[in-house]
């Protein structure tokens, strides 16, 4: 090991002509074993298909490492429509893929290029065969688009809220409130859209208060389901600096920097000031709880009750249910 010596190249140019890149080698992969999370599947026993339809984003979220210029960066490039389309297509004649999801930061963001994309659907009839799904600004949708969206195949989209708290938004440069996220969830609803929302607690200057109200935000909006993650710092983002200087990141491994330490292990790597690591292990439960075993939630789920369904309610009620709840009031 003494002789190793460690390079660093430069960074590349990112790739501008996204078109002229191939498909993914999927038949390199064994896809029988790939199966679809139960709990957001679109279709029983259907597995999901990710595709690509654009890289970067020009947003500054403070928690995000993935507009990083080593990573995606923040300059947006789109794929042709006809382009994506042609990849679907080609998945759904290879793979027999009915329902696809977008792994994009976010899609789409330009709305000329979504109503391409979604009119090339259309024109081709392959929004007959297929359905996808995508996570969404909150600012880059109108009626008028979800109309379009619905129509070529989307059923489901996901928000990226965060928070319930208009100062925690602004602290972390999401650039929108939450008058703006009522009014776009509501929007997805009337459009006959699924909606889901994706929170985080545990953010910088967060009291324990400010984590209820993002939860009890998350149930009042009416999205279909919320995911409560705790805010883990990655390397690239600007948290991570700022954090890191202020030497409030503590881990052991990279294996610590885990979402829901609360149900599969470990513990968050970073707490608020004034919260510990347990308490807010323990508002995470406490949000999945509220969320979950609301009544009216558990009745919209009978209504979609499916036979398959029972061994994922029995892990999540499991999960939920089997798990210590001190210290919350």
């Amino acid at each position: 090991m003494k002789d190793v010596v460690i390079i660093n190249n430069p960074l590349m140019p990112f790739i501008e002509d996204l078109d002229s890149l191939p498909f993914p080698a999927w038949d390199l992969f064994p896809m029988e074993k790939y199966f679809t999370d139960p709990r957001t599947a679109v279709k029983t026993g259907k597995s999901e298909m990710q595709i690509l339809g654009t890289r970067g984003c020009p947003n500054q979220c403070t928690f995000c490492s993935s507009k990083n210029e080593k990573h995606q960066g923040t300059r947006y490039r789109m794929r042709s429509p006809s382009r994506i389309v042609d990849e679907i297509v080609y998945i759904n004649e290879r793979y027999g893929t009915e329902v696809f999801g977008f792994s994009d930061l976010a899609f789409p963001l330009v709305k000329s290029h979504a109503e391409e994309f979604c009119n090339e659907l259309i024109r081709r009839k392959v929004n007959k065969k297929i359905r996808w799904v995508s996570e969404c600004r909150v600012k880059s949708l109108d009626a008028g688009l979800l109309t379009l969206m619905k129509r070529s195949g989307c059923v489901r989209v996901c928000f990226g809220i965060e928070s319930g708290n208009d100062n925690i938004l602004h602290s972390i440069k999401k650039n929108f409130t939450t008058e703006d996220i009522r009014r776009a969830v509501e929007l997805v609803r009337k459009g006959g859209i699924d909606v889901d929302g994706m929170f985080m607690i545990g953010l910088p200057g967060e009291t324990e208060n400010m984590i209820k109200e993002t939860i009890a935000f998350a149930v009042d909006i009416k999205v279909r389901y919320a995911i409560f993650n705790i805010f883990a710092p990655y390397p690239g983002c600007e948290l991570w600096d700022s954090l890191m200087k202020e030497a409030k990141i503590k881990f052991d491994s990279w294996a610590d920097f885990v979402s829901y330490p609360s149900f599969g292990g470990g513990k968050p790597v970073y707490v608020p000031d004034g919260i510990t690591h347990e308490k807010l292990m323990i508002l995470q439960l406490y949000a999945m709880r509220r969320f979950y075993l609301r009544p009216t939630f558990i009745y919209e789920e009978i209504k979609r009750f499916k036979p398959s369904h029972l061994k994922k309610y029995y892990h999540g009620l499991k999960g939920l249910l089997l798990r210590k709840k001190e210290g919350i009031r």
